[in-house]
C-alpha cells in the first residue's frame, strides 16, 4: 500500500529517473487501492505536493461538482477511488471549443490526460466521488486559461474567479440532479 507521503516520494523518483504520466499511472492504480483501503492515511490535506515539476492533489469531489473548462499546459494523471469523475474533452479549432471526448472515471479507473487537453471535471452523482490528480507542472505556476462558463470567451486562469464560476455551475448541477456542462460558445 502506498500511503500519501509514499506515493509523493515514489513519483518524485519516478521523474528523477526520467518517467512521464504512463508511469506514474501505474503509480496511481497502487495509490488507488491504499487510498480506499486506509481512508484514515488520506484525506488529512488536499495539496499533496508542489514543485516546478510535479504537483499531486488528494481529492474530494462534493456531489455534482461541476468546474469551469480549462487547461492544464502539462500531462495530468486522473485516478478514483470511489465514485466518479466525468472529464469532458474539448479541441480548441480556430478560436472555438468543439466537443473531443468524454471519460467517465471510476473506482479503479485511471485517465491520462496530454499537455495539450482542454476539458471540465464533474462529479455526476448524489455522494462525494475520491480520488487523486498528478500534473507535470505546478498549475499555479503555469501560464493557462480558463472558459468563461456564461458565454465560452477564454481568459487566463484566475483561481478566484475560477472557484466562484465552480460554485455557481455546481449549484446549477445540483439544482438539475445531474451535470449541466459550461456554455462552449456564445449563443
Amino acid at each position: 500500500m502506498l500511503d500519501p507521503d509514499r506515493f509523493v516520494s515514489r513519483c518524485v523518483e519516478c521523474l528523477a529517473a526520467g518517467g512521464g504520466a504512463g508511469d506514474i499511472a501505474a503509480l496511481m492504480r497502487e495509490a488507488l487501492a491504499s487510498q480506499r483501503e486506509q481512508p484514515e492515511a488520506w484525506g488529512q490535506r488536499e495539496l499533496l505536493h508542489a514543485a516546478d515539476d510535479l504537483m499531486i492533489v488528494d481529492l474530494v469531489l462534493p456531489p455534482f461538482a461541476t468546474s469551469a473548462i480549462h487547461e492544464h499546459r502539462t500531462w495530468a494523471v486522473i485516478g478514483i477511488s470511489d465514485g466518479c469523475e466525468v472529464d469532458e474533452l474539448f479541441k480548441e479549432r480556430q478560436g472555438a471549443l468543439e466537443p473531443a471526448s468524454r471519460h467517465e472515471v471510476h473506482a479503479d479507473d485511471v485517465l491520462v490526460l496530454p499537455p495539450d487537453c482542454i476539458h471540465f471535471i464533474g462529479n455526476p452523482g448524489p455522494r462525494p466521488a475520491r480520488g487523486i490528480h498528478v500534473y507535470g507542472r505546478h498549475l499555479g505556476l503555469t501560464d493557462r486559461r480558463m472558459w468563461d462558463p456564461r458565454t465560452g470567451a477564454p481568459r487566463p486562469m484566475d483561481f478566484a474567479l475560477f472557484e466562484q464560476w465552480e460554485h455557481g455551475l455546481t449549484a446549477r448541477s445540483e439544482a438539475a440532479g445531474r451535470l449541466v456542462a459550461p456554455v462552449t460558445a456564445a449563443a
